[in-house]
């Protein structure tokens, strides 16, 4: 967005750049989610010790940590490690790996409930309180007044209303 290359960006970003003017568009709580029929789970809930011990994917959007920190830090308070083992660069493809395969994953709310609409995936809750990201919109300040980028923002905010 400093050279003029991006006008606006969605998404989770814990520490943006002074330079940015941030929008928060919602909140959006973490789920788990694993492809039916998982070997290893077999009840509606899923345990912390036993969600430690499952293999993960994790998205990692253009090496940006930023997902896979929260949930790392989260659990690495109550001594535990997760496993991950693959990264994803999109929660689509996150959908796909884990319908085929016994990984599973945490993932934002909406991304879940699509997952669990078009996959053979289901959903559970976090075993431990996870932190729920703010999605917002970023732009730079040089745009703050432009009118096309004012409308433009406009429309993504309701769309994106939750």
């Amino acid at each position: 967005m400093a050279n003029s290359e991006l006008d606006l960006a969605v998404g989770y970003l814990p520490e943006p750049p002074k330079e940015l003017i941030r929008r928060t568009l919602f909140h959006e709580p973490f789920v788990c989610v694993a492809r039916r029929g998982h070997p290893l789970l077999h009840d509606e809930s899923l345990s912390l010790d036993h969600y430690a011990e499952l293999q993960h994917v994790q998205v990692l959007p253009r090496d940006a940590t930023m997902y896979g920190d929260a949930i790392d830090t989260a659990i690495a308070a109550v001594g535990l490690i997760r496993r991950v083992v693959l990264w994803q660069p999109s929660f689509l493809a996150v959908g796909n790996v884990v319908s085929r395969t016994d990984l599973i994953s945490t993932v934002p709310s909406r991304v879940a409930a699509h997952f669990v609409q078009e996959l053979p995936i289901l959903a559970y809750d976090p075993p431990l309180a996870l932190p729920a990201p703010d999605f917002a919109m970023y732009w730079h300040l040089r745009s703050q007044e432009d009118a096309g980028h004012k409308w433009l923002r406009g429309k993504i905010a309701v769309l994106l209303k939750p």
